[in-house]
């Protein structure tokens, strides 16, 4: 059985900062994993259907939008995300990680990054 740190995921780096938000949603909209330089998880699938679509256009129209972090919360929050049949959630501690929906808060915390359950 694989550890958490095997199966998490990391998407996107910190380093980008405010645009981080951006990104990820234009990653998984474009299927543009190269553009973060990192590889796509074979079978991924994305349920966009509790994620308002206002907060989408948002996000994909950059940083200086005036409710950019409320529609962030609300892909955090909603979007879900199943890699090869199992579900994970999104987490961000400046980083942003795929992280499998059952892993324990346990789990998550002895990751080498900090991590918490949004």
């Amino acid at each position: 059985m694989k550890t958490i740190e095997e199966k998490a995921i990391l998407i996107c780096d910190g380093y980008h900062g405010v645009h981080i938000p951006h990104l990820v949603v234009r990653m998984f909209i474009e299927n543009d994993w190269l553009h973060m330089n990192f590889n796509r998880p074979s079978d991924i699938r994305y349920d966009w259907s509790d994620v308002a679509e206002e907060s989408v256009n948002t996000l994909l129209n950059g940083c200086d939008e005036e409710f950019y972090w409320e529609s962030w919360e609300d892909v955090l929050d909603n979007l879900k995300i199943e890699i090869d049949g199992e579900p994970y959630r999104m987490l961000q501690n400046q980083d942003v990680w795929l992280i499998p929906e059952d892993c324990m808060d346990e789990e998550v915390s002895s990751m080498d990054v900090r991590v918490y359950w949004r």
